[in-house]
């Protein structure tokens, strides 16, 4: 549902959404007469819906969650393709749904430099029983206690082997450009000096030597 009020300034008439103005006062349009619009007010097509309107805590709630037999809150909302759950702020922003929980439980929003772990290991889940605010690498290090770290090859979206990476090195160590070494991998010579600079693939690498 939307506000589709008319744009007329004191008019609280229905307007639709093809147009700005109420039956009455579009006619008053069509026959040339200058109406008096409210300042600043968006068409009806372009206004934030109603459902925005309610405080964000309302809304979470709202939108709400299934208990499963684990104890895990699955969100009900909007998924990313991680498995994160998603919530819109009123300002537009998204943020994670399982960060807008700890907010709701504690008050307090996850700074941005802080990670949300989840002790069900369920990104799904909003529970704030199962959820703990703390550093990357923090999170990191629960993630590897619990053998779900995603480095290397175990990435799912790992474009490179390490013995591809090990030749990436090699090669640059010689003398071979970026750019040249890139020609024959799919990543680009700003991914290989990532590499080379030791920015990218440094924890495959310590494991697997």
């Amino acid at each position: 549902m939307y506000d589709l009020n008319c744009i007329v300034t004191f008019c609280t008439k229905a307007a639709r959404p093809s147009r700005r103005y109420c039956s009455g006062h579009a006619e008053q349009v069509r026959q040339g007469k200058k109406l008096t619009p409210i300042a600043h007010r968006p068409h009806a097509k372009h206004r934030r819906p109603l459902s925005l309107r309610v405080s964000p805590e309302q809304r979470f709630r709202q939108i709400g969650w299934s208990i499963s037999p684990t104890g895990c809150w699955l969100w009900n909302g909007t998924m990313r393709g991680n498995g994160y759950g998603s919530f819109t702020l009123a300002s537009g922003q998204r943020v994670g749904a399982h960060r807008f929980a700890v907010y709701l439980d504690t008050g307090v929003m996850p700074a941005p430099h802080q990670h949300v772990a989840h002790a069900c290991d369920n990104p799904r889940c909003v529970n704030p029983a199962h959820l703990s605010a703390g550093s990357a690498l923090a999170n990191m290090q629960d993630m590897a206690d619990k053998g779900r770290s995603a480095w290397g090859e175990k990435n799912a979206n790992a474009k490179l082997t390490i013995d591809d990476v090990r030749a990436i090195l090699m090669r640059s160590a010689t003398g071979e450009t970026s750019p040249a070494i890139a020609a024959d991998y799919p990543v680009s010579a700003r991914y290989v000096r990532s590499i080379v600079a030791g920015e990218r693939w440094q924890t495959a690498l310590r494991v697997s030597a």
